[in-house]
Formats: C-alpha cells, structure tokens, sequence
C-alpha cells in the first residue's frame, strides 16, 4: 500500500505538464469532472450550485456541471470570470455548458433556499492575492448557510503550500464540507488551518502514471503506519528488560519536576525496557510509578551517568548551570538523543551546542513547537507559523536532526542530504486534535519518541545509516500514536470532547494504540 503522496504547487505544476502531455487534449480536466460528478452524485443531493472561477480549476467545475445535468439533475452555474478571459480549456468546457443550455445564474444568489449542494471551483492552488471584499463577504454568508458544500481541488482562499488562508486575518476562505482533490494531496489540506477549511479530504489520482511523478524530489507524505512499519515489531517470547533499551529522562528542575516524570511515564507506557529520570529537583520515587528509576542531577554530570540507551533531555530541564552541564552532556554522548523543550531554548542559545549537534554520529530527533522552532530558527513565531513546512525543513537542514514541528497538522522531517532512504523526507501527520493543546502532552511525545527509538535501535544495533532512519520512523510513529490516542480519548461518550484533556489521561490510551497497531501491522 503507497502512502499518499504530498506535493507542493511548484512540483504539482511539474506532474500536471507531464501527464497533460501524455493525454488527449483536456484530458485531465475530463477526468478531473468526473471524478467531481461522481463524488457529488454519491455523496449529496440537488439542486447543485456550481461556483466556477477563471482558471483551470474553473474549468473542472464546469464539465462537473455539464455532467451533472446529464446525470438528470438540477445544475445552476456562476462564472465569476469574462468568458473571454478564460483559459483555452476551461473557454472550451464554457463552451460545451451554453450548447446544452446550461442554466447560467448572472450573479451570485442572495439566498440558498433551493440549494442542496454547493461545489466550488472558484479558485485553485494558484490563487495568491486575498479575495475581493465583495466575493469574501458572500463566501462568508455561504460558510454559515448550512449548505453541504464539495471543494474542488482545494477550497477556494487557501493557500495550498501553507494551509493559511489567502490574506491572512483578514482573508476568507471557503469551509468545505468536503475536498476533492486532484492528482496528489497538497501540504496544505493537512497542516495550519487546513483542516478547519477542508472537511474530509479525498484524492482522485486522474489515473496519473507513477513515471510522471519522477524525478519530484520535494514530495511528501501523509503520516501512516505502513511507512513506519519498522519502528513497531512485536515482541518475542524469549524477551526481557534488556531487549527494549534504555531511556534516560534528562530535566524536572524545582517546579517543573511533572514535565520530567511525564516524559518518564509515557516512555514506559510506551515499551522502554528501563526508564532514568534525572531530576535537578532531587526526587526520590515516583509514587504512581515507581517503576521509574529516579536520580538526582543537581551535580554536574559525569558521562558515565548515562548508560548505552537514549537521552530525553529537557522536559522541564530549566537554564541553570547543571541544566547547561546536562545538555551539553547529553550532546557529547554516543546515544541516540530527543531534544525537547527548555533544551531547544538552550539550543537557541549558544553557537558552541550547535557545532556539538553537527558532530553527533548518533541520530538526533528535535521536537519543538512554533515559538521553540522561530528560536532556534532565529525569527519570529508568525514566520513559523505562515510557513510550517518551510520552518521544519530548514530547521532539519540548519540542525543535521529529525525535526517534528508539532502543532494542527505535526511536520516530522529529516534532512535531504542523509543517505538513509529514498522515502520521502517529510510527512505531516492526520491524527490528533486541539485536546493536545494542553500542558504537558509535548513532555509525553518526547517520552514516546525516546522509548520507540530505544527499542527499535536495540533490535538493529551496529547499523549506523539505519539507525538514522530509525529515528525518522520512530518520531513519525509516535506522532501518529500521540495523536491516536487522543482522538481515541475524545470519541469516548463519557469524555464529551477535547477540552480539559490531560497529559496524564493520554498514557493508558497510549500503550492501548500502541499495542493494537503493533499487533495490526504483524498480522498484515
């Protein structure tokens, strides 16, 4: 099963050339409508109101249209373009709408009595400016009608590159019940505000061939367990404590002592075979788990305080100078290291630390949100933000590491140069929702991310090139278990929803995901 491959517009542009070529002439704008048809006819009822802009995207609309009503179906149209200026395909589906007497509304509708289904084909991935203020207020009155609406491609006013809206604050875009889009998924649809716009997402290939997709070097995917399969490996009946590794759990500085038994926690929900906290506040015993094994760290480390395994380091780690001792500790050591929180800001901080990153052999798996990544990127957080697939590969770039970029949408990347695979070398995640948007839940991905890592590098120990791509899998696995879990948490009647959800709550519904989808993909 290929994962769903993710474009962005300039390589997208690349694709559509190439199998334009290929075809009859308006070949994929044929295929495109009937693809549009066949989704509205199975998913919604007329009468359809048909929204058709200037572009190509435009033209979809209309053969949509035209192949509606010969589907024996109320169809109205809106041109919201001169049909002189239309493009040479789209002048042609214009063209064959006013031969069969398609019903062409002069202007939009003040009211959306008689519609069932709106299907918009105003604007498509090429759209760079924000709307016009008159357009913008009609699709504002359209997004609270109530009416099911289909976007075609992409809802109009979304960028598809960034999944910001068009304009930003000020800017509208169109709140599609659901999106057809076409040939691959765009980054867009997926991360930012992308899926407030979106509704659910489906991809209709127009039967474009995988030669058309090469050489697309920036493509991306869609987070999904086939593509970390090796990250996940059930266990062996001979099994004990040494086959899942170590975790070292590097923070919890006075006052923020919860961030670190957090992370602890969730690596040992999460399969770690032993899990250290060394806490600069001193604490002696977890007593919910006492399991963990807790060390003091207020002294300055010593390299043999941290056994063969994976360093956690920062979760509530704090600036103070045993902090600083730690993280530079942490950087000098053979093992494989997550790097979260107060580490980032240190990271930030000091030119010294990032040189010590560079030199690291041991792969190294960053894992910020927006104001940690604009730190480390040296900008602002509304820079990050705009751009989340941008900010995340340069971070990657600029810091030799895995990098996941958390957040609607997480961005888990690698650096392009590292031979480790020629999958894809970003992927943003689908699973997940705003009850993550609470205290504590980053401290438990770092956890799941440093127990993942720990068991799969003890499984292919002396493999270096794989062990980078290890990392790589591993952050995507637990993103996407991170996620699961709470949207697993959420569905559950007695919990009502996302808000109020706890850090704490996620680890049982964890280990739960983690064991059905291991089990899952050793059965398939």
């Amino acid at each position: 099963m290929l994962a769903m491959r993710l474009l962005t517009t300039t390589d997208l542009r690349l694709v559509e050339q190439r199998a334009a070529q290929a075809l009859p002439a308006r070949g994929l704008m044929l295929k495109a409508a009937r693809a549009a048809a066949d989704l509205a006819l199975a998913q919604f009822r007329g009468p359809y109101l048909v929204l058709a802009g200037p572009g190509n995207n435009g033209g979809d609309a209309l053969e949509t249209a035209l192949l509606l009503q010969q589907a024996w179906q109320q169809v109205s149209v809106v041109l919201l373009a001169e049909p002189s200026q239309l493009t040479v395909d789209a002048r042609q589906a214009y063209e064959r709408c006013r031969a069969a007497q398609l019903n062409f509304l002069p202007t939009l509708p003040d009211t959306w009595s008689g519609f069932q289904c709106v299907i918009d084909g105003l604007f498509g991935i090429g759209l760079k400016r924000a709307l016009e203020q008159a357009l913008a207020h009609w699709l504002t009155s359209l997004n609270h009608s109530g009416v099911p609406i289909l976007a075609l491609d992409i809802p109009s006013g979304l960028n598809a590159d960034t999944g910001r809206v068009v304009g930003g604050a000020s800017g509208v875009a169109v709140k599609a019940t659901q999106t057809l889009t076409f040939i691959a998924g765009k980054p867009g649809l997926w991360t930012a505000q992308g899926p407030e716009y979106c509704g659910q997402i489906q991809v209709a290939d127009l039967g474009v061939s995988e030669t058309h997709f090469k050489p697309c070097p920036n493509a991306g995917a869609l987070n999904s367990p086939e593509q970390f399969r090796p990250a996940l490996r059930p266990r062996q009946h001979d099994s004990h404590k040494g086959s899942f590794g170590n975790v070292h759990i590097v923070g919890g500085q006075s006052g923020m002592a919860g961030a670190a038994l957090l992370a602890g926690r969730a690596a040992l929900f999460s399969g770690a075979g032993r899990v250290y906290v060394h806490s600069l506040a001193s604490l002696e015993l977890d007593p919910l788990h006492p399991e963990l094994m807790l060390r003091h760290a207020q002294h300055r480390p010593d390299p043999s305080d941290l056994s063969a395994g994976v360093n956690v380091c920062g979760p509530g780690l704090g600036s103070s100078e045993p902090a600083q001792a730690w993280l530079e500790t942490c950087l000098l050591s053979p093992n494989a290291l997550v790097l979260d929180a107060d580490a980032l800001n240190l990271l930030a901080q000091d030119l010294a630390w990032k040189k010590l990153l560079h030199a690291r052999q041991a792969p190294t798996v960053l894992t910020p949100h927006p104001l940690e990544a604009a730190r480390l990127l040296q900008e602002q957080a509304v820079e990050v933000n705009a751009d989340r697939l941008r900010a995340a590969r340069e971070l990657a770039e600029a810091y030799h590491a895995t990098v996941v970029l958390k957040g609607a949408g997480t961005i888990i990347t690698r650096p392009a140069g590292l031979p480790t695979t020629e999958r894809p070398v970003w992927r943003i995640n689908p699973t997940g929702n705003p009850g993550l948007a609470s205290a504590g839940t980053g401290d438990v991905l770092a956890g799941v991310t440093g127990a993942l890592l720990a068991g799969a590098l003890q499984h292919d120990r002396n493999k270096p090139l794989t062990a980078l791509a290890l990392a790589f899998d591993c952050a995507c696995a637990a993103v996407w278990l991170h996620g699961k879990a709470a949207e697993e948490l959420t569905a559950d009647p007695r919990q009502a929803g996302t808000i109020g959800l706890t850090a704490t709550e996620l680890l049982p519904a964890l280990r739960r995901c983690l064991n059905e989808l291991t089990n899952d993909l050793a059965r398939s």
